[in-house]
Order: structure tokens, then sequence, then C-alpha cells
């Protein structure tokens, strides 16, 4: 017995400095390193326009009803794939009487296709911001919070551009912050109280140090600036670009030109400096679409930047039997059987112009 016990004492013994040892092995062990990688990937496209004759394509005249789903039919997984989507609204939401150009209000369901489409943002600083006087502004405004679409660039008053600008949005672990701006409203006067942020140095600058105090991993700077239907960036639109980026921008993405300009990273930072249309009525070459533009960030180690870009080259079809029908129509479509024997050409060579004028570098 006392042999017996020994032995089990002798062997607790042993397996007491087993499990000994291996707990100092494994304290001894180094950590493996925490990395803290986050991804945001985000889709830009240019103008949303509503002329009159895509107010009357979108009337049912059965239900008595607007609707512009069928626009988006097949770009709508596109679009709502990226963790993302912006685009600049130019037009007002202000209600009955709809009109087009030159003074804009299209029907609230406008505004709803497009949420139904995937967009998540808009942009809203533009030269039509005012074309419907302050109902225009606010009513607007009014229509995107119902939606639950996030904006910026316009406002119903001081105290609401003081609070809510610049525009913040956390997602995936990233910070992103949005400023907007425009190079002015047709001449037409910012309607008191609301108020349209305008290409302005002394108070641009204020909101990029704004910015810059949020701490955010990324600040976007959405503006509308050029000369319309000029497919080349003029040099105002260089000596903003420039302003921008010395003031903190990571990223500009303009508007305006109604045509696809090119492409240009300065001083590191990507400018896309117009994308063109995303859906008009506006049928000529160049004018006849837009692209949508992707992006990916990556943050690792508290450093984000773009790891991917990429775009598509989108044709706005319009369809005029049995019924007039607007159509985005990407540049992969498959469906091209579809299309008459002019839009196919007029598609194919929209998406050819586009890439031969918007040459992306690589990361």
């Amino acid at each position: 017995m006392k042999l017996y016990s020994y032995f089990l004492i002798a062997a607790g013994l042993f397996s007491a400095c087993q499990l000994g040892d291996k707990s100092i092995a494994q304290e001894s062990l180094p950590l493996a390193p925490k990395i803290d990688t986050a991804r945001l990937s985000l889709l830009f496209v240019g103008d949303l326009m509503n002329h009159s004759p895509q107010t009357s394509a979108a009337y049912d005249y059965r239900t008595k009803q607007y609707s512009y789903d069928t626009c988006y039919y097949w770009v709508k997984d596109y679009l709502s794939k990226p963790d993302i989507s912006i685009a600049n609204l130019e037009v007002t939401l202000a209600g009955y009487p709809y009109t087009g150009y030159p003074m804009f209000s299209a029907p609230d369901a406008y505004a709803v296709a497009a949420k139904n489409a995937g967009f998540d943002y808009f942009f809203t600083s533009n030269n039509h911001t005012c074309d419907k006087k302050l109902k225009g502004v606010v009513r607007t405004l009014d229509v995107l919070d119902s939606l639950k679409i996030e904006h910026t660039g316009s406002f119903r008053n001081i105290e609401e551009r003081n609070a809510n600008y610049p525009s913040v949005v956390e997602k995936n672990g990233i910070k992103l912050v949005f400023l907007n701006a425009t190079y002015g409203t047709n001449g037409m006067p910012i309607p008191s109280p609301s108020v349209v942020n305008l290409l302005d140095s002394v108070q641009l600058k204020a909101d990029f140090d704004k910015a810059k105090s949020l701490n955010p991993d990324f600040i976007i700077m959405g503006v509308h600036w050029g000369n319309e239907y000029q497919r080349t960036p003029s040099a105002d639109q260089k000596k903003w670009a420039d302003f921008f980026i010395r003031n903190g921008a990571n990223l500009i993405i303009g508007s305006h030109p109604h045509v696809v300009q090119t492409y240009e990273r300065r001083n590191g930072v990507p400018v896309i400096y117009s994308l063109g249309n995303f859906i008009s009525n506006q049928r000529d070459r160049y004018k006849d679409g837009g692209i949508a533009y992707e992006i990916e960030l990556m943050k690792s180690e508290g450093k984000t930047q773009i790891v991917s870009h990429s775009y598509q080259a989108i044709w706005v079809q319009k369809q005029q039997y049995p019924k007039v029908v607007y159509r985005l129509i990407p540049e992969d479509f498959k469906a091209d059987s579809l299309l008459n024997p002019t839009e196919k050409l007029a598609w194919k060579t929209f998406v050819q112009d586009t890439r031969k004028h918007f040459v992306l570098d690589s990361l």
C-alpha cells in the first residue's frame, strides 16, 4: 500500500510538472499581432436629372401615379451592392406642378425610385437647388428625410448647417466626412433662411478645418463645377482641386458638365472632374450617359486608403415605342437584343467614347 501511495504521489507530481511546464511554455509564446482591418465600398454617379419628357414617361394613366422604377431595372443590383451609393440630385422635390428645365421640380416618386434602386446618399448643392425658391429647398430635404436618404449641401437654416455639417457617416468601422458645394445657383438668390453651400474659399477653409477636427478616416469633397459640355477640366477646376487637396480632401467627386471629363490623380488624390449625366433626357453624343465610379477603402493600423477603383459606363436608353421608357443600360448589358440597331450603336459608341476618354490608373 505504501509503495502504491508513493507511486500515486510521484505520478501526480510528474503530471503537475508537465502541466506547469506547458503553462509556462504557453505564456512565453509571443502574442500574434492584432490586425485592425476594415473595408468599405463606395459608388458614385453623376447628375440625376428629370426633364419634362421623363415626367411624362413616368406617369401611369391607369393608376394616375408616377413611377421611375423601370429606369433602374438593369442597374439595380450594381447600385445596391456597395456599402454606400452616392449621387448628385439635380432636381428639387417641390411638389406639383412638376416641371423640367430650366426650373426643375420632380415628383416624389423620382426619389423613391432612386432609394429603391440602392442610393443611400445625395449631394444637394448644385445650380438647380434654388429653382423653386424656399419651398423647393425645404421640401426636397423633407422628402429625403422621410425616405431616410442621407444628404448634404443644402440646409433649411444656418442652425441646421451648424449642427449637421460637415456630414459624418460611419460604417464598417470607417468614419467618412462628406463636404459639398456648388459654383452657383443660376443667378437665383438663395432664399432665406435656407443655406446652400457655395465655392467660397474662406468658408470652405473653415469647413475643412472642422472636418479634420472630427478625426475622420477619409474626407470626400463633392463639387458642382466646370463648363457645361466640355470634356476636359478647366483651369478653374484644377485650381479648386488643388485647394481641396491642400485642405485635406482624400477624394474629389465632380458634377455639372453633363459629360464625362477626364480622370487625374493630383498629389496622390484621385480627382473625378465630372461623372456625366446619370439619367436625363439629353440625347446628344457624350451627353447621353455617365459613369458609376466605385472604390474600396481599407483601414489598417489607423491608416485608410483606396485599395481598388473601377467604373462602368452607363448609357440612357429612351425607348420610343410602344411608349416612351427610360432605362439605364450598363456597359456589360447582356440583353442587347432588347435594343434596336440605332440604340445598340448609340450604347456601344458611348461605352467606347468613355473607355478611351476616362482612363483610371492602377493604385
